[in-house]
């Protein structure tokens, strides 16, 4: 009886985190798919728009690293459900502000605070789910959240490929978009204010969690951190590089007009299809490290696809994009692994910062990308830094232990 009376409001929960990191990687990938037409209205074109492009982003990423940090520490002092609250409510208003941008340096700090709000929805709202759920639904609820929060990439994609010369309610197509961002971000808190329930693991905890993060700053848990991050070291290089520069790589493949937004849609559609097959596939064989060699093994030949298989028009090289979303499908699995290797006084923490700091992991391997850039063209470039970001995942996934399904109840000590 007991079980049967949660399960109704741990769906609606686990259907309010899906639509969250749906909203989170909505607003992400729009600014990909919108900077240029947006840099434009500001009056930014040329090589001056590449420079502003890679600044935007990562302002956003500082957002996001510093939000990491920021939501999970909160959420394993304060409880799950106020740092939701709260994060949800930043990025909402920032993307509503977002749409009325109308200088660049207005630009960066409402993208830093975009990415500050959205750091806290994925991490703290599947620590919320996992620890509510008995064990052997934590797989099938974390493919739905995050297979289905793909669909946002995909939306803002698709949107901002159909809107791109529209005026509605007198904005711009790329304004309405962000302004569209921010209300599905409210109607989501709405959401969250009707289901109110908290970690029944935290509360059990409660009073030992707060100020107790010395564990992880030890060598053992610090190292297990660090592994956890550097495990999805190529996830964001592919999205951040590969798709966003989309119509640079597609130029010297002969292409001249690579849109984009298309690419940031082929991309998700596979990443959305491969996630929901990556927690499948790991329920099945009851392993979550054993799918990220699988993929990371994958990325390689999609890499090499994408650089170097020569596109003979625009579709094979939207198709290489889909591939390269199939690569970084594993995304589910390798959150879940994160959260399940810490113990409930740091497990929020974690799982909200290792997301982040993977997607902070953009700013090094960029700047990397750009020191290359310097010797070399833009492929060869783009394979160097791909292949060190791929060889240390897998030097880290070897050192991380098998967690399928564990039983979540203990602290670090």
């Amino acid at each position: 009886m007991h079980t049967n009376h949660h399960q109704p409001k741990v769906g609606q929960l686990i259907l309010a985190v899906s639509l969250g990191y749906l909203v989170d990687l909505y607003d992400l990938l729009l600014f990909s798919s919108v900077r240029t037409v947006s840099l434009k209205e500001l009056h930014i074109t040329g090589d001056l728009a590449t420079a502003y492009t890679t600044s935007l982003l990562n302002w956003t990423v500082y957002g996001m690293v510093f939000g990491g940090f920021l939501w999970g520490i909160l959420a394993d002092r304060l409880g799950r459900l106020n740092v939701l609250f709260f994060s949800i409510l930043t990025y909402s208003i920032a993307n509503i502000l977002n749409a009325f941008v109308y200088d660049i340096d207005h630009y960066h700090w409402l993208r830093f605070f975009s990415g500050l709000g959205l750091a806290g929805e994925l991490g703290v709202g599947i620590t919320l789910v996992s620890e509510l759920l008995p064990r052997d639904k934590r797989t099938k609820a974390g493919m739905w959240i995050t297979g289905f929060g793909m669909i946002g990439a995909v939306l803002a994609g698709s949107l901002a490929y159909w809107f791109k010369d529209e005026i509605i309610i007198g904005l711009s197509g790329w304004r309405f978009l962000f302004l569209m961002g921010g209300i599905m971000g409210l109607l989501l808190l709405l959401m969250r204010l009707i289901n109110k329930q908290e970690s029944r693991l935290f509360l059990q905890y409660e009073s030992s969690l707060r100020n107790n993060l010395r564990p992880l700053f030890t060598p053992k848990v610090s190292f297990k951190y660090i592994c956890c991050v550097l495990a999805g070291f190529p996830v964001f290089f592919i999205i951040g590089n590969f798709i966003t520069l989309s119509p640079e790589y597609g130029k010297i493949q002969g292409l001249e007009n690579i849109n984009p937004a298309l690419s940031v849609v082929f991309c998700y559609l596979g990443v959305c299809g491969a996630d929901f097959l990556a927690n499948w596939c790991s329920k099945q064989i009851k392993s979550r490290k054993k799918i990220l060699y699988y993929f990371l093994g994958f990325q390689i030949i999609s890499i090499t696809l994408y650089l170097y298989f020569p596109s003979f028009n625009a579709t094979v090289f939207y198709i290489k994009t889909a591939l390269l979303g199939i690569s970084a499908g594993y995304w589910g699995v390798l959150i879940l692994n994160g959260l399940e290797q810490f113990g409930t006084n740091l497990r929020s923490t974690v799982a909200t910062s290792v997301p982040n700091m993977i997607r902070g992991a953009l700013i090094p391997l960029t700047w990397l990308f750009a020191q290359f850039r310097a010797y070399v063209d833009l492929t060869t470039s783009g394979a160097i830094v791909a292949g060190i970001a791929i060889i240390t995942a897998f030097i880290c996934v070897y050192f991380l232990k098998e967690t399928f399904e564990n039983d979540l109840s203990f602290k670090e000590e």
